[in-house]
This record gives C-alpha cells, sequence and structure tokens, in this order.
C-alpha cells in the first residue's frame, strides 16, 4: 500500500506564498492542470496545452526556465518564456515569493522552512542560478517530506493501537509517499487507507492551520509496477 500526498509541492507552495487563485483552486478541489491550462490558454485547450501546464506546475518549484522548456517542447525561447509568463499571470504572489525568495542567497540570508529547518549557501559566479533555484525549492520541498513525516510519526502509532498492528508494516518513504507492506485482507488495507489518509489530511492543518487543503490518494499492488489507484467502498 502506497499513500501519497496529492500535489504536495504545490500545496506548500500556495501556502508560502498565500496566493489566492492557487489557494481557491485547491479548495475547489479543481484539476490543477486543467485550471492552470484554461487560465494559460484559454477556452479549448489542446492535450498538448495541457501537457505543457502540467510539465510547468510539476517543474516550477525545482527552476525550471525557459531553456528546457524549449529544449523539451521543440519552441523558441521566446515561446518558452511566454509559458512561464503565463503560468504565473494568474498568480501574481507566487511569482513575487519565488523572486523574493532566489534573492536570499545573494544577501547571504538563510533559506528557512516554516518547521525551522534552515539551508545556507555559497554563491560563486559559476553557479548562482543553480543555488537560486535550489533556495526556492528547499522550503517547498523541505515542508512537504516532514509533513509526510510528521504523518508518518502518527501513522505509526495508530498502527501499534488497533488491532491490526501484526498485518502491517512501514517500509518506506519516498519524499511525500509512504509504503506499507499488509496483509492482503480488505478489512485491513481498508483501515490503513482510511486512517492513513485522515491523518496525511489533518497532519498539515494542525501545523500549518487550514488556509490551504492538503490531500492524499492511496495504490495498492503485489509489486511496486502494478500499483493501481485504491478507493474505499
Amino acid at each position: 500500500v502506497n499513500l501519497d500526498y496529492s500535489q504536495a509541492e504545490l500545496r506548500v507552495l500556495a501556502y508560502l506564498s498565500q496566493d489566492p487563485w492557487l489557494i481557491d483552486l485547491f479548495k475547489r478541489g479543481d484539476d490543477l492542470h486543467n485550471q492552470v491550462a484554461l487560465a494559460m490558454f484559454g477556452e479549448g485547450f489542446t492535450k498538448e496545452q495541457r501537457v505543457q501546464a502540467k510539465t510547468i506546475n510539476f517543474g516550477i518549484a525545482y527552476g525550471r526556465g525557459a531553456g528546457s522548456l524549449r529544449d523539451d517542447f521543440g519552441i523558441s525561447m521566446t515561446e518558452a518564456v511566454g509559458l512561464i509568463n503565463k503560468w504565473f499571470q494568474p498568480m501574481p504572489k507566487v511569482k513575487k515569493w519565488i523572486s523574493e525568495t532566489r534573492l536570499l542567497p545573494m544577501r547571504g540570508d538563510a533559506c528557512k522552512s516554516p518547521f525551522g529547518r534552515e539551508r545556507h549557501f555559497v554563491v560563486t559566479n559559476t553557479n548562482r542560478n543553480a543555488i537560486q533555484n535550489e533556495s526556492v525549492n528547499f522550503p517547498i520541498s523541505s515542508t512537504a517530506t516532514d509533513l509526510t513525516l510528521m504523518s508518518l510519526l502518527t501513522i505509526s502509532k495508530a498502527i501499534k493501537n488497533s488491532a491490526y498492528s501484526a498485518f502491517i508494516h512501514i517500509i518506506n518513504t519516498v519524499h511525500d509517499s509512504i509504503v506499507f507492506e499488509v496483509e492482503d485482507k480488505k478489512e485491513v488495507i481498508d483501515w490503513l487507507v482510511k486512517t492513513g489518509i485522515t491523518i496525511m489530511r489533518e497532519t498539515p492543518i494542525a501545523l500549518l492551520g487550514d488556509r490551504v487543503p492538503f490531500k492524499a490518494d492511496a495504490e495498492i499492488g503485489y509489486t511496486w509496477g502494478s500499483m493501481k489507484a485504491y478507493e474505499l467502498i
């Protein structure tokens, strides 16, 4: 069983930037990629345009730039810059937060997560852009990982106090997901999925407040490559 935060890094970005458009999108439970494509390209956007929006959605937290998009999509640099500008257009506070965060290492300031983690950088002429990208990614990915780890601690306690402790084993975390080996019994799987997803939804509320909702999904399978979405019935 794999319990995975849905779009954790973009939800963290919404929290850090406090951007109303992105927060409202998650509150409504809209399809992120569709809504971003709609904002970028308007009604009737194509499948290829949705892929472009999705690529930028997942890449923005890692500082993915116009050059990378140009190479991936086979477009001009001007077109790539235009895509990024369109992505930011409905989210001005996201753009502001990213711009300000990129300046921190240039001033010699530490990058900090909401949970107090800090990262310090040594900037040179050759690593400047990479360091600025890392300064943006650090508070986002660090927060997503910490939410996962803190959820895991609570899930572990719940398992130990349940009637199913002998049938559930925590195996690993993979960034913002938690992997379990579970006895192949529906009642055990259902309990773990329901309990785990509830804890992963409530942990961010306890630690960050309830302005940005977090969501978790479940997958099951006999092997890592055969995992399929699992819905409680």
